[in-house]
């Protein structure tokens, strides 16, 4: 969410308080103890992907990382059962949302304009400021010239674009 803390409590104080009476702090308390909840649930979510990775690992098995958004990963109407499929075919289904995101490895990455090219975009775009890192994010042999990852990272080969 955007809105800061206390302007959310507000806004839900205001239209919730009187209809379900309740008062403020009461409110107040209920929005911290979900955010609380939220958090533990995503922690165990976590540590579930954690014991599940490494056990795929120590068998050398290959798995699946489902990649989406929550009402397409967990909506079977959505997906049309593709999730399960896999499952039946004897693959290890993981969501990304069940392992912890390691941001040290994360690049910055600047998407190109559509229909340019690394080549004939390099020039304009090196001039322009970087608010993201403090090194050259763009590489004039960037993958297909949509994205290019960031000098600074200690994994130059990975590129925004592989997803």
């Amino acid at each position: 969410m955007r809105m800061r803390e206390r302007d959310i409590i507000k806004t839900l104080a205001d239209e919730l308080a009187r209809p379900l009476g309740r008062s403020s702090r009461e409110i107040r308390n209920a929005w911290r103890a979900g955010l609380e909840a939220q958090a533990g649930f995503e922690q165990r979510c976590q540590e579930e992907g954690a014991k599940i990775l490494a056990d795929a690992t120590a068998k050398n098995e290959k798995m699946i990382l489902l990649v989406g958004r929550p009402y397409n990963n967990y909506d079977g109407g959505a997906n049309l059962g593709l999730p399960q499929k896999i499952a039946d075919m004897g693959r290890t289904v993981l969501p990304i949302d069940f392992l912890e995101p390691d941001l040290s490895r994360l690049v910055c990455a600047i998407a190109m304009p559509s229909g340019a090219t690394a080549k004939r975009s390099w020039p304009r775009w090196n001039r322009r400021p970087r608010a993201s890192c403090s090194t050259s994010c763009i590489s004039p042999t960037s993958r297909a010239g949509r994205t290019a990852s960031c000098s600074a990272s200690p994994r130059r080969s990975w590129d925004a674009g592989r997803f």
